[in-house]
């Protein structure tokens, strides 16, 4: 297994991306949880960067990516990077911030499906993003 190359659970977010986006997260936790809360086109880096093997699998799918790492500092320098990347790739590229908790498994948990649909449906821009984290 060589996470430069793989996207874990590609293989069930692969049928369910169509023509919508695919959500990014950091940890299987964080996409078994958006799963189980009915959020299934949505893949997982196993940490916080991503190589150009993963970008070229996510344009395999989609040319629209929502980020949505953990909330902390780490977290949110890595998202930044990872939005630079795939819009070097020419793939549309949005940020969601969990406020109020610390990753996506946590946020879904703790205010449910609804809330989260509502943020990935509020994603911020890449631009949008850098300013909300430089203002912090």
């Amino acid at each position: 297994f060589n996470k430069r190359q793989n996207l874990y659970g590609l293989n069930f977010a692969r049928k369910e991306i169509k023509d919508r986006s695919v959500i990014l997260v950091e940890g299987y936790m964080d996409l078994i949880s958006l799963y189980q809360y009915g959020i299934k086109n949505v893949v997982a880096l196993l940490g916080i960067s991503i190589s150009g093997e993963q970008i070229q699998l996510i344009k395999q799918y989609t040319n629209n990516v929502v980020c949505v790492f953990n909330s902390d500092n780490k977290g949110n320098i890595a998202r930044f990077k990872v939005l630079e990347l795939l819009n070097l790739f020419n793939i549309k590229s949005e940020a969601i911030c969990t406020a109020g908790a610390k990753d996506a498994d946590e946020y879904i948990n703790k205010y449910g499906t609804e809330e989260f649909i509502k943020l990935a449906n509020n994603a911020m821009t890449p631009l949008q993003f850098k300013r909300s984290i430089e203002k912090r």
